[in-house]
């Protein structure tokens, strides 16, 4: 079945330095399991991505950044929005990023 919502995003310029932008997206999925000879097993998963950033330009090629995102499962769930993790069932993953880019 396929996600009831899609992302919400918003993003902007708070000012000629400052920009900034949000992102919230709420994902459900059912799973239906063959146990054997008619017999089936429904599960349900589910989990919320929250994220946020702020960029501030020193000049137009270079700039700070920082970013925020917390991905909250289900009792159920493993949704992963990482590389380096596989989270346990209903595990919540909390990321922070700061850096500097520099555009060449």
């Amino acid at each position: 079945m396929p996600p009831k919502k899609g992302p919400l995003a918003s993003s902007g310029m708070v000012s000629s330095r400052w920009s900034c932008c949000a992102f919230l997206r709420r994902i459900e999925e059912y799973l239906e399991f063959f146990l054997g000879q008619a017999q089936k097993s429904h599960e349900r998963r589910e989990c919320a991505l929250i994220a946020g950033g702020v960029t501030y330009s020193f000049d137009p090629s270079t700039y700070l950044f920082g970013l925020l995102a917390r991905l909250n499962n289900g009792s159920s769930a493993r949704f992963n929005n990482t590389a380096s993790q596989t989270p346990n069932p209903g595990e919540d993953i909390t990321q922070l990023a700061v850096g500097l880019a520099y555009s060449f």
